[in-house]
């Protein structure tokens, strides 16, 4: 499977986000302009300082200055550029923010880092046996599995060089690992540093794809002002994706602060699945810590797939009565489960469980929709059953 490309602003679409260059408006033109102008390039197997068109000296490494990736080889080289990188976009866009406090202009404002960084090549991310080369984490959680927001992989290549089997097989299994784990993912984005290269490669439950984001480093000695151009657009575009929330940017709600119950609000008085299919009504989706909410503890464990229909299931409780929550990614072409249960009730069909609740929180996502049902608890499954004989 060689996957899709997808370019940037159509995935921007696909997403519900606003144009990338939204919080980078012209108001604020030269962020991240001396990190594209002193910015290194990847010389085989080493970063180096660059030169300009016409001049014999080389760019000052500027901000860079004394950065661990210059003594670097290979992966390791570039995977200390990326995490010196973002420490310095964090840095210039925070005192960006400083001096537009102290004007009347909040609209100039740009996004700040939220996550922590860290790197993974030589110890396994805990909960899992995988030593990922750099970790996004949710802030102020354990640094667990069960908390990575983005995975980066880096690896040497030449630009215009395909992904080879071996770095895609090791990709798919990260991702596949953080399916298993979380379960209020909508996707899983890898970051994909190959060479001077940048791309998003996004793993939906139907497809993956591929999305070049630009050249995040030189890929030569000599420059220009193209050059500084490009790689500029690859640190904005990169900057504007890992300070997305995560409710935006993989999950279908917002997780980064670990609450244990979910909220289920309608955006229409729509109770139909069916016509909510029809109409596109999706339903938004709340974390809480408030106890009336369905509590997503008591996970009913099953194989999870790495690809196609995925569904989770909680042991819940639903106004005093015990209930199961099932999350139900599907194909936008199949007939949603809930849809089901009310063809059967409207046919009078007896011996169904309960429906309590039911709707969508996603009506197309690449391809699958996201459903949500609040059942009746009907008492163990099988597998539960003959685990427990």
């Amino acid at each position: 499977d060689c996957g899709e490309t997808m370019d940037f602003n159509v995935l921007l679409g696909n997403l519900d986000l606003p144009p990338v260059d939204d919080p980078f408006k012209e108001d604020a033109p030269k962020l991240f302009q001396s990190l594209a102008e002193c910015a290194p390039y990847l010389n085989k197997t080493k970063m180096a300082q660059t030169r300009r068109e016409g001049s014999t000296k080389l760019q000052p490494s500027g901000p860079f200055k004394g950065s661990s990736f210059f003594g670097a080889e290979k992966e390791k080289a570039v995977t200390s550029y990326f995490q010196r990188l973002v420490a310095l976009m964090h840095d210039e866009a925070t005192k960006h923010n400083k001096r537009i406090s102290k004007t009347a202009n909040p609209s100039q404002l740009v996004p700040e880092f939220i996550y922590d960084i860290a790197d993974h090549q030589s110890k396994e991310v805990p909960g899992s046996s995988h030593k990922m080369d750099v970790v996004l984490f949710y802030a102020n959680r354990p640094k667990h599995i069960n908390n990575v927001h983005i995975i980066v992989e880096a690896k040497l290549a030449n630009v215009g060089d395909p992904m080879d089997e071996k770095t895609f097989a090791q990709i798919a299994d990260y991702q596949y690992c953080i399916w298993k784990k979380q379960r209020t993912r909508a996707f899983v984005p890898v970051l994909l540093v190959h060479g001077s290269q940048l791309d998003l490669v996004v793993f939906a439950r139907g497809h993956w794809y591929r999305v070049w984001l630009g050249s995040l480093c030189h890929g030569r000695q000599i420059i220009d002002t193209q050059d500084v151009k490009d790689v500029r657009l690859a640190m904005v575009r990169l900057y504007y994706l890992i300070t997305l929330p995560s409710e935006r940017f993989g999950h279908i709600c917002d997780v980064s602060q670990g609450q244990q119950h979910l909220r289920f609000v309608k955006t229409s008085g729509v109770d139909s699945v069916l016509a909510a299919v029809e109409s596109h009504v999706m339903a938004t989706v709340d974390l809480s810590d408030l106890g009336d909410l369905l509590k997503i503890g008591g996970y009913v464990e099953r194989f999870v797939h790495p690809r196609g229909r995925l569904a989770h299931i909680f042991r819940t409780t639903f106004q005093k009565q015990k209930a199961i929550l099932k999350l139900s990614w599907t194909p936008v072409d199949r007939m949603p489960e809930g849809a089901v249960y009310e063809l059967l009730e409207n046919a009078n069909v007896k011996g169904m469980p309960r429906v309590f609740a039911c709707g969508l929180v996603r009506t197309n996502l690449f391809g699958y929709r996201l459903e949500y049902l609040v059942l009746e608890d009907c008492g163990s499954t099988i597998q539960e059953y003959l685990l427990a004989t």
